[in-house]
């Protein structure tokens, strides 16, 4: 069997990202019924622990097991992954409210390597597909995310309104299971790139990839600890309805998504520096915003200005670590997303146990201050150009000082000899 055309490849990839979305929202937008079924704030923080680690784990391992099993084999585990998760998440009536923690974590490390490994799989082919419109093509990807994050737990709220709530899983679930079959079946429908030895960059390659690192994680956790306790913040801190919680949580996805893709025109006719820092200093002051919510309408306004501001910074992270290691894409993309799914881990971990001793009101004011440590980190180390070279059968890694060019023309031997 024969390949799909492009441009439906690009469409099955969409809506591919668009189902992870909402297998992985599921959760969070399932927080006040799991809550009803005897799992405690503490309980349900834990949950994200296991899940962003396994994830940072699989973005890591992603591109060596790439090369020894194939991208394809990583895009059925993803789905299977999926198709577990979700399983455990429909039973949860069922299971004893003792082991119900026990069991939903297990589902979220499976999930984490499924958000992990989807992600390098993803983001490979999307770009292998369209290499000359390489960042359109993943904007258009993350924006997708964005849809499905913005859209499942508006659906997840109608749903448990309606006491149908265990259909949500069960869509999901059986979403990803067929795109498994899909890919079993047809098994050539999806033209995988192929893989290439890694490079490894030398000392500064490395520092400066831990330096986007940082940025995502930073930025990890201010994004976690606004999404993934919305629904329980509003519903039980200031007795809000679990309607009102998943509005507030649609509706900062919603403006997380239009605002990336504003973005994404901004960066191409204005400047990045002065969006990051704009983006940074709104998205300080939305944590404030949050903790002063008192009624629907204040809560959902405080959400949907919080994903506005938020909307550009990752963006222009993991555009600045794509365009400084051009040569290096996969490499690049696996440091940020080890960065960021160790910020997601740590800012939904952290929450749970800190509640316990501090109102949540306080956690959020405080937590105006992860994205002023990034524009710390960002004005520290600035985003240099770095160029892989080839020199003696080792691979190198440049750091560009001035402009791009400079450093291929310095990397690269004269051919011509000087005069004397």
């Amino acid at each position: 069997m024969r390949s799909l055309p492009r441009g439906w490849q690009a469409a099955v990839l969409y809506a591919v990202s668009f189902a992870q979305a909402g297998a992985y929202v599921s959760l969070p937008a399932s927080s006040a019924v799991l809550y009803g079924f005897g799992l405690s704030k503490t309980a349900y923080g834990s949950l994200f622990l296991p899940m962003i680690l396994m994830a940072a784990l699989a973005a890591a391992t992603g591109p060596r097991l790439a090369r020894r099993c194939g991208l394809r084999w990583l895009y059925r585990a993803s789905h299977l992954g999926n198709v577990c998760m979700l399983a455990v998440l429909w039973n949860s009536p069922s299971i004893d409210p003792r082991y119900l923690a026990i069991f939903l974590a297990g589902g979220s490390l499976v999930l984490g390597l499924s958000l992990g490994w989807m992600g390098v799989v993803a983001n490979a082919t999307i770009s292998s597909l369209y290499p000359r419109r390489r960042s359109i093509a993943l904007s258009g990807l993350h924006a997708t995310l964005g849809v499905g994050a913005t859209l499942t737990p508006a659906l997840y709220g109608v749903l448990i309104a309606s006491g149908h709530w265990s259909v949500g899983p069960q869509i999901f679930g059986a979403t990803s299971g067929l795109f498994l079959i899909g890919s079993i079946l047809a098994p050539s429908a999806l033209a995988f790139p192929d893989e290439e030895p890694g490079r490894r960059g030398g000392v500064m390659g490395r520092s400066a990839l831990r330096g986007h690192a940082l940025r995502a994680g930073l930025y990890g956790v201010a994004e976690s600890t606004v999404a993934s306790w919305a629904v329980l913040y509003l519903v039980e801190t200031r007795g809000l309805g679990a309607d009102v919680g998943a509005t507030a949580l649609s509706s900062f996805w919603l403006a997380l998504t239009c605002g990336r893709v504003a973005a994404v025109f901004v960066l191409r006719h204005g400047s990045s520096k002065l969006l990051m820092r704009g983006a940074l200093v709104a998205q300080s002051l939305s944590f404030f915003g949050i903790a002063a919510a008192q009624d629907p309408r204040s809560g959902i306004l405080a959400y949907l200005f919080a994903g506005l501001a938020a909307a550009p910074v990752f963006p222009i992270v993991i555009s600045e670590a794509t365009e400084e290691f051009a040569d290096e894409l996969p490499r690049a993309s696996a440091w940020t997303t080890v960065g960021l799914m160790l910020g997601l881990g740590l800012g939904s971990f952290s929450v749970g146990p800190l509640s316990r001793f501090v109102p949540i009101t306080w956690i959020f004011s405080a937590s105006c201050v992860w994205p002023l440590l990034l524009w710390w980190a960002h004005r520290r180390n600035p985003p240099a150009r770095h160029v892989a070279v080839e020199t003696g059968g080792e691979t190198r890694v440049l750091a560009a000082v001035d402009r791009f060019d400079r450093v291929i023309e310095a990397a690269e031997p004269s051919a011509e000899p000087e005069l004397p």
